[in-house]
């Protein structure tokens, strides 16, 4: 270990009499190009990039990538993620801290709230309220078909959706 040690010290100067051979604008142009390959934002404006929700079922839902998802979601512009709570009162404002992370924060969190519209606790308002996020909270077929237009339209939107019911699931049991 000890001559590994060396033998990496010793090397260093030299590491630095190659790097100082190189012009640093050289370096700094091909960072810059490999940075440029990797556009993260590329087809941010197309349509078919976007997230919808194409079927649900009594305990998932079928998106737009072909994946059925088992429980509660949240679906985002362009990607979805699967989400803790299973009925109402487990929404916490623990279980949405996720919205303080995002930037640009979502203009309106639409939570599908089941078969039924169920209101939720003032400790959930207060709390996307206070990160600048409106919430609509409706049943989830309405909640999927609400998040589905306006993502379509390009707004800032998220939807929080809760599965209809638990019964058994089977993987070709998502409905449009």
């Amino acid at each position: 270990m000890a001559l590994m040690r060396i033998a990496a010290a010793s090397s260093v100067p030299t590491l630095l009499k190659n790097v100082e051979k190189v012009p640093w604008s050289y370096c700094f142009r091909r960072a810059n190009r490999i940075y440029e390959d990797v556009d993260v934002l590329a087809g941010v404006g197309e349509a078919s990039m976007r997230t919808s929700i194409e079927g649900y079922s009594e305990t998932g839902f079928l998106t737009n990538d072909g994946i059925n998802h088992e429980g509660s979601i949240i679906c985002l512009s362009k990607f979805t993620l699967l989400w803790t709570p299973k009925t109402v009162p487990e929404i916490t404002p623990n279980s949405l801290t996720l919205f303080q992370l995002l930037r640009p924060a979502p203009e309106i969190l639409i939570l599908g709230c089941g078969r039924t519209i169920q209101p939720v606790s003032k400790d959930v308002k207060d709390f996307l309220r206070s990160n600048g996020i409106k919430l609509e909270f409706i049943d989830t077929r309405n909640a999927a078909s609400t998040f589905n237009f306006l993502n379509e339209e390009g707004r800032l939107v998220a939807a929080a959706l809760l599965p209809q019911g638990w019964k058994n699931w089977r993987r070709n049991s998502c409905r449009g």
